[in-house]
């Protein structure tokens, strides 16, 4: 395979709301049937879902164990059945269609510390067509959730030719299959096409919604999200790196540097804000690399993602900090090869990185005046009922000084007013003064 392109997506959700209030609550309290995870795959057009311990497909589950081997950097996986041995064989059978989980797991267990970033579920669909400005493709898709963000990755096919859509079939706008519109779509098993109005990516991440929707027992569903994109070519028949990112994201000159960050011979792999290219690769040794550009691109993206919505979706100071202090504990993290590093460093030194990172920064420290001016405004009002207090008990001890010193009470209270009064509008000039400033 010397010429191909995957386009990946990252949603990170960040509001649910409960819906059906009144079932849920009736649920918790009467038992009710527990939902079949096979009809649910079957229903949502799903090959699979897979944990760390178990995957479910249509045909039945299994459980998986796997043992990595740091020598010879190769992952064991086995398996068993957890259903009937009638339907052990068909179990065994879907596994074929588990490369995507397989491979993905592999590539996560060299690349990554699961500390810090952990694999939850990974998702494989069943292929689909889209119509795109009148054209027909298919479209070859998995998912995975990491650190609670959902991943997508998918490959355009023309359905026509039955080729993969290559290096020169995407680029800019108009060929960003990331961001144009599909006019319907229609899964095999379905007699009539649905009509759309969405990005591929979003009818991937809608029907996975849908089905957790369904597994969590119609209880939460997603609300509000953010989301990046990114476009990944792999080809070895690119004469100029730098040319083709040009072609690729409509610029005249590459807006980063371009750098090989690979410390392997069978590969070359460039980043870049939104897209990346993995070049001079082995085709012989095609899935390994495949999977590890994967692994490293999803970094990317959840770094990217998780910047935008700590910048734009926090408003609590400690969470925001918090927030920033993990994410630079991530560049630190132990473990991880050389190749992971270079692309983290890499990242940190990226513009759309530190434009991010500098405007949370002022974030930060915008809500930390937020939060002097409120304890400013608290101290106000408390020295203003203490005034308010302290003029009571100066009233209240008016009688003793009429008894004792033989002041008028009327006088007393004449002075103690009008000091009250002084003192009153001095505050309010400082507070103004104070507010100009």
């Amino acid at each position: 395979m010397d010429d191909t392109v995957l386009f990946l997506s990252a949603y990170n959700s960040t509001q649910y709301k409960a819906t059906n209030w009144f079932l849920r609550k009736l649920r918790n309290v009467i038992p009710h049937k527990k939902k079949q995870m096979q009809s649910l795959l079957e229903k949502h057009h799903l090959s699979f879902v897979a944990t760390d311990e178990t995957i479910t497909s249509v045909d039945g589950k299994m459980e998986v164990t796997a043992q990595y081997d740091y020598v010879h950097q190769a992952t064991t996986f086995s398996f068993k059945s957890k259903d009937s041995a009638e339907k052990e064989n068909n179990a065994s059978d879907s596994l074929k269609d588990s490369g995507f989980y397989i491979n993905l797991r592999h590539a996560q267990s060299i690349l990554v510390d699961e500390r810090y970033f952990k694999i939850e579920f990974t998702f494989w669909l069943e292929p689909f067509l889209v119509w795109i400005n009148g054209q027909m493709y298919q479209i070859d898709a998995g998912a995975f959730m990491m650190n609670s963000v959902l991943f997508i990755v998918f490959e355009v096919i023309n359905y026509k030719t039955g080729k993969p859509l290559a290096k020169d079939d995407v680029g800019a706008k108009a060929e960003n299959y990331n961001l144009l519109s599909v006019e319907k779509y229609q899964f095999f098993d379905e007699e009539n096409p649905v009509e759309a109005g969405m990005k591929i990516s979003e009818i991937i991440y809608e029907n996975i919604s849908e089905f957790i929707w369904e597994l969590t027992n119609k209880c939460y569903r997603s609300q509000e999200y953010f989301f990046v994109h990114d476009t990944l070519v792999f080809s070895n028949n690119i004469e100029n790196i730098s040319d083709y990112f040009c072609k690729l994201i409509d610029t005249k000159a590459p807006a980063e540097p371009i750098k090989d960050i690979s410390t392997v011979e069978i590969y070359q792999y460039y980043p870049q804000a939104g897209c990346s290219v993995v070049s001079d690769f082995d085709c012989d040794n095609f899935q390994p690399i495949l999977y590890s550009a994967i692994i490293l691109e999803s970094l990317k993206l959840y770094i990217h993602i998780f910047q935008n919505s700590n910048l734009e979706n926090e408003t609590d100071l400690r969470r925001s900090v918090r927030n920033d202090i993990y994410l630079q504990n991530l560049f630190c993290s132990p473990n991880l090869p050389i190749e992971t590093h270079n692309l983290l460093n890499y990242i940190k030194e990226s513009e759309p990185y530190k434009k991010h990172a500098e405007a949370l920064h002022l974030k930060i420290s915008y809500l930390t005046a937020q939060n002097e001016l409120k304890k400013s405004r608290n101290s106000a009002i408390l020295n203003v009922l203490l005034y308010i207090i302290s003029l009571l008990s100066a009233i209240g001890t008016l009688d003793v000084i009429e008894a004792h010193f033989g002041v008028p009470f009327k006088y007393s209270f004449i002075i103690v007013v009008t000091l009250f009064i002084l003192g009153l509008f001095w505050g309010i000039i400082e507070y103004r003064n104070h507010r100009k400033l």
